[in-house]
């Protein structure tokens, strides 16, 4: 995870303190990147593990508010870490996240402007339709 987080922000998808990544483990634990740690600087040590409990990971449920199992100290998960959990919520086959956020895809969600795909077969074949979210303050 701090590997692809560094690569990340190498190729410019991220910057400072921006997008956050985090992957199941197994059924019970969740490792997600801390929050206001720059991810071209992370350090395996910074990492969060959060525990959703055995119980919850059965029912295929993940809670609100999972307990931190193990934490540098001061080290918290991302404020966007809700938005992780109701993914994996709602996806049991989901093993890991990304949230990015590169600039291209930044300018065109502010310009409001869809890309258009039928330029390239490329894009048709592997991207298929793109979705958009609404601007929302993060958190």
């Amino acid at each position: 995870m701090v590997e692809r987080a560094k690569r990340l922000y190498d190729h410019g998808l991220i910057a400072g303190l921006d997008g956050n990544l985090s992957a199941r483990l197994g059924e019970r634990f969740i490792l997600a990147t801390p929050s206001g740690v720059p991810k071209g600087e992370l350090n395996p040590d910074d990492l969060v593990l959060l525990d959703v409990g055995a119980d919850n990971a059965r029912r295929q449920q993940v809670p609100d508010n999972p307990r931190i199992a193990r934490a540098r100290r001061g080290m918290m998960p991302s404020s966007e870490m809700a938005m992780h959990l109701s993914i994996y919520a709602a996806r049991p086959d989901v093993g890991a996240i990304v949230h990015a956020h590169p600039p291209t895809a930044v300018g065109l969600t502010v310009s409001s402007e869809r890309p258009r795909l039928d330029i390239c077969p490329e894009s048709i074949v592997f991207l298929g339709d793109i979705g958009f979210a609404r601007y929302a303050t993060p958190g």
